[in-house]
């Protein structure tokens, strides 16, 4: 389900890891089709199959969570919320507890969420990278690929991979340049 490369091998690696010990439970497809109340339903239902649930944050989640008396921990992925204003945070910081732990891919996003949850246990778990795509090349291949694409060897090049939005403060670089 997610669009990111990056992401969608964070969660990979994460289920392959677990699965090594532990099994796998998903909340069946039916959810994202079926109406709110059997929503609801459904996510009880997962709930108490679960001893953990991870994933992004999901309010429903949360709240199923408080109305059955199985609760089990949540480990919440915030996929870059907090600094784009995290307006879904309040659908669902009420429901977390202590045992609770959200997870941030950035510094920023893990400094944002300690301002508000002062207790909370927030960890920081970087996006991975195909290490078979990005990798360093030595100096010589470095000069062939700069020839090739007309740079002289005194060129300054400054490379950006990520999303072009506002919370990645491109706007301040261009004012620079």
């Amino acid at each position: 389900e997610f669009a990111m490369v990056s992401v969608a091998s964070v969660f990979h690696e994460l289920e392959r890891t677990l699965a090594q010990r532990h099994e796998i439970v998903r909340r069946p497809l039916e959810y994202f089709y079926a109406s709110g109340r059997k929503q609801d339903a459904v996510c009880k239902d997962f709930l108490h199959q679960c001893d953990i649930a991870i994933g992004r944050i999901d309010d429903q989640i949360l709240r199923a969570r408080e109305e059955i008396d199985h609760q089990p921990p949540v480990i919440g992925f915030l996929m870059g919320s907090m600094s784009r204003g995290a307006a879904e945070m309040a659908l669902w910081s009420r429901y977390l507890k202590s045992g609770d732990i959200l997870v941030g891919n950035c510094d920023g996003d893990v400094e944002i969420a300690g301002k508000f949850f002062k207790t909370a246990r927030i960890r920081k778990i970087p996006f991975a990278f195909d290490e078979s795509t990005f990798y360093a090349v030595d100096d010589e291949r470095r000069r062939s690929i700069r020839a090739e694409m007309g740079f002289k060897p005194e060129d300054k090049i400054l490379l950006y991979s990520g999303r072009l939005t506002i919370e990645k403060n491109l706007h301040t670089l261009f004012r620079i340049f």
